[in-house]
């Protein structure tokens, strides 16, 4: 398998994707192979508590959403 377009992830904090606040990333490596496929956002803890604030933040709308919304939201993300 080869990788043509290496992939740029970031954080998905409150909504919104987003870098991490230092600026701190990763390699990701195909592990079959070795091959570079990308680099990710490495959250710091500041990262992680932003994400936790923002979930208890989502959380009353979240838990009276229905089933299929929330398959739906989630696949979004997953994309």
């Amino acid at each position: 398998m080869t990788v043509t377009e290496p992939v740029r992830q970031q954080l998905l904090i409150g909504g919104r994707w987003t870098d991490a606040e230092d600026g701190r990333t990763y390699e990701q490596t195909f592990p079959y192979t070795g091959e570079t496929v990308g680099e990710a956002a490495s959250a710091s803890k500041a990262d992680a508590g932003a994400a936790v604030d923002a979930a208890q933040d989502a959380f009353p709308g979240w838990a009276t959403t229905n089933p299929g919304q929330r398959r739906a939201i989630l696949n979004r993300a997953a994309d």
